[in-house]
C-alpha cells in the first residue's frame, strides 16, 4: 500500500496523498458508508471513523482533523493536506458554494 500509494485510492484521492505525505509512516483506505482507518506504524495506534450518514465526503477532514488533534501530523504535514481537511463545496457548475469544515474535539479518556 505504502509502496505504491495510487493502487489504493488512485490518483488525486486523499488515501493515496495522505500515504505519500506520511512517507511510510502511516497508512489510511476509505470504507464503504463513511469508513475511513488509519494505522500509524510509528506508535502501533489504530484509528477507525464512521461518519453516522454514510456519506464519504467527510472521512478526509475528520481523518486531518482526528491526526492533528492527537498531535500525529505536523504543521507542515497538515498544510499539504489543506484542501482535504477543508475542502471546498461546488455545486453543478462548479462554483465554490461552502466549505466543510470539522468541528469537534476529542475526549481524552
Amino acid at each position: 500500500m505504502m509502496a505504491v500509494p495510487e493502487m489504493v485510492g488512485g490518483t488525486d484521492r486523499f488515501c493515496s496523498d495522505f500515504m505519500r505525505i506520511e512517507e511510510g509512516r502511516m497508512f489510511g483506505k476509505a470504507g464503504a458508508e463513511g469508513v475511513y482507518c488509519i494505522g500509524d506504524l510509528e506508535t502501533g495506534l489504530g484509528i477507525a471513523i464512521k461518519i453516522e450518514d454514510g456519506n464519504g465526503r467527510a472521512t478526509s477532514p475528520v481523518a486531518v482533523e482526528v491526526l492533528k488533534q492527537l498531535d500525529l501530523l505536523s504543521e507542515q504535514k497538515c498544510e499539504r493536506l489543506h484542501d482535504y481537511h477543508y475542502p471546498k463545496l461546488k455545486n453543478a457548475r462548479q462554483e465554490v458554494i461552502g466549505q466543510l469544515r470539522p468541528i469537534f474535539s476529542l475526549k481524552n479518556g
